[in-house]
């Protein structure tokens, strides 16, 4: 039996937010920009980050308060703007029967893949 590769992580803070400003970047697609992103922990316990872009030369970026905006705004990440319905859960063994078998049907319908 072959073992599975492994890999190991431990990201720093400025390591997260280094990976999210890069993946944003890639969303605004700006070229230069000037940026602001912190994590916030609310009462709950609950950590998120929350970012600000503007163009190069607006300077008022770094001038907010960016534990007022994550009170005004909503989340608008790719995952936290899907339906619950669609979201996979792998370690739900329902979740993991109801692929096997949408798998089984794609295989039926257009062959091995």
């Amino acid at each position: 039996m072959k073992k599975k590769s492994q890999a190991y992580f431990k990201l720093s803070a400025d390591d997260v937010l280094s990976i999210v400003n890069d993946y944003l970047e890639e969303k605004i697609s700006w070229g230069t920009y000037n940026s602001k992103l912190s994590f916030i922990l609310d009462e709950d316990k609950d950590i998120r980050v929350i970012a600000a872009y503007g163009d190069i030369n607006d300077q008022s970026i770094d001038t907010i308060n960016l534990e007022k905006l994550d009170k005004e705004i909503d989340f608008n990440g790719e995952v936290s703007t899907l339906p619950d319905s669609s979201l996979l859960k792998p370690q739900d063994f329902q979740t993991r029967e109801k692929v096997r078998k949408r798998i089984k049907e794609l295989k039926k319908d257009i062959g091995d893949f």
